[in-house]
């Protein structure tokens, strides 16, 4: 979690520890794992010192890559095999921003994954019903060519 904001801000783990007020080995042992609850105030200070807010860094910080790079994941995908939660394999198109997959006559508008993004990560179809093609979306933006290591 911290790493990747540290990352995404440029920022050296001496010059995190510095602004937070701890070593630098704090901040390398949080990053590899080795130390995994940090106290709130730590936290808020690291969050701080990252422009993040705690939620972001519990979450994992899913919101550090933009919509419009996982939709170029999306199109980058487009005819390559995934499967459905039950196991049914399909492959996919993108025409006129939707995605068209090759097993169902829905084409599924850009918007409707922009919208399943903000929802992310998921751990079921449940919270996109409300979206066409709610298994499809979800195969797509749970496959790791798509989600990579953002959620």
């Amino acid at each position: 979690m911290v790493k990747r904001w540290r990352e995404a801000k440029g920022m050296t783990q001496a010059e995190l520890a510095e602004k937070v007020e701890v070593t630098r080995p704090y901040i390398t042992m949080l990053e590899q794992g080795a130390r995994t609850a940090p106290s709130l105030s730590v936290l808020a200070r690291i969050a701080a010192a990252l422009d993040a807010t705690v939620d972001d860094l519990l979450k994992g910080g899913q919101q550090m890559v933009s919509f419009q790079q996982v939709w170029q994941r999306i199109r980058n995908q487009s005819g390559h095999p995934f499967h459905l939660m039950k196991g049914r394999a399909f492959t996919y198109s993108v025409v006129e921003e939707h995605v068209v997959p090759n097993t169902t006559n829905h084409r599924i508008p850009r918007s409707h994954f922009e919208k399943a993004f903000q929802l992310v990560p998921l751990t079921s179809t449940t919270p996109v019903q409300h979206l066409r093609g709610p298994s499809y979306i979800f195969a797509i933006l749970a496959d790791l060519r798509i989600r990579q290591t953002d959620w």
